[in-house]
């Protein structure tokens, strides 16, 4: 099963590239990236990396849509992640997620997430009503590439 992860990322959310690179690295996931008009040194952190399987260098006024033009580069894959780059996955994750895969091939993933921000150098979940109410916790994220 080939998975991979697809994901956006602006130069004011480029501190969170380390701990995204590391949770793909768990996991073992390739990462399709929009880079939405990074600074010249911060695209070369991309490019350089052993699991970046490409880049779309964003150029137009970012969007959620945005993010569908780094899907488009995981062809050949079964299985595409959409994930924000302040995202992480629990302990087992690779396990769980392709296991679950394996026993439930539809056509999309629904994934209910915790939301952590950070502030003063510290994460914290974020508590505020909108979160509260799951308006954020939780969204259709894994996608089947193998259906037509």
């Amino acid at each position: 099963m080939k998975i991979g992860i697809f994901t956006a990322i602006c130069d004011r959310d480029f501190n969170w590239v380390p701990q995204f690179m590391k949770q793909a690295e768990i996991l073992q996931y390739p990462v399709a990236w929009y880079a939405d008009r990074l600074l010249p040194e911060n695209l070369v952190v991309l490019k350089n990396w052993k699991l970046t399987v490409g880049i779309v260098e964003g150029k137009d006024q970012f969007s959620e849509k945005s993010k569908e033009k780094a899907f488009n580069l995981l062809t050949g894959f079964d299985w595409a992640i959409q994930m924000d780059i302040d995202e992480t996955w629990q302990d087992g994750a690779k396990e769980i997620i392709e296991k679950t895969l394996a026993e439930n091939p539809g056509h999309q993933g629904y994934c209910p997430m915790i939301t952590v921000a950070r502030r003063d150098d510290k994460l914290y979940r974020r508590m505020d009503d909108y979160f509260l109410k799951g308006k954020e916790s939780g969204r259709e994220r894994i996608y089947n590439l193998q259906e037509e």
